[in-house]
């Protein structure tokens, strides 16, 4: 049974088969820190340490459904973006961040880690002009900060200067894969 008095946390983002990544780390992550964790899987990936083969998008439909069950019961506290698998999905996401003033982190999946499968340029561009800029703190790696600033060409502080021009609050550039 959910414990209604601890403050709930969204997390949008994939599912990883192997449970290393995506929501089930963010479900781990948000509890250790005594939130309540409500997921909202964008997608169900066939994925393994060697590369992403499927990201298995939902429909619109279905994920704003699945949203509407999340929050239900739950007063939204914060919200933690991740993986976003095509464009119906990142519009969904855009309409659900308009409906929270809350705090909102967004670690930029645009890529497996392990490689394979990413963001279509329609996807990054929605999510640069409609998505970011709603954004409390985006946390890239060096390669999706790289990808998100597009042909920016530079160092990380340009490429960041280039996003909060276009709207971003703030960016965490983590240094993994540096």
């Amino acid at each position: 049974m959910a414990d209604h008095s601890q403050k709930a946390i969204l997390l949008i983002g994939g599912m990883d088969p192997q449970g290393c990544a995506g929501l089930t780390a963010d479900i781990q992550t948000v509890s250790h820190h005594g939130f309540h964790p409500v997921p909202l899987i964008t997608c169900v990936t066939e994925q393994t340490q060697s590369g992403m083969r499927a990201l298995n998008p939902l429909t619109a439909e279905k994920f704003l459904k699945q949203y509407e069950s999340c929050i239900a019961d739950f007063d939204i506290a914060a919200i933690k973006i991740g993986l976003i698998p095509d464009l119906e999905i990142a519009e969904a996401i855009e309409r659900i961040v308009k409906r929270h003033d809350v705090p909102i982190v967004m670690d930029p999946v645009m890529a497996a880690t392990s490689g394979g499968k990413q963001a279509t340029p329609e996807v990054l561009e929605f999510v640069r002009k409609s998505v970011l800029p709603k954004i409390t703190l985006l946390t890239p790696n060096l390669p999706e900060i790289a990808y998100l600033s597009e042909n920016v060409t530079g160092s990380v502080e340009k490429q960041v200067r280039h996003l909060i021009e276009e709207g971003l609050s703030a960016c965490l550039v983590k240094g993994g894969h540096g």
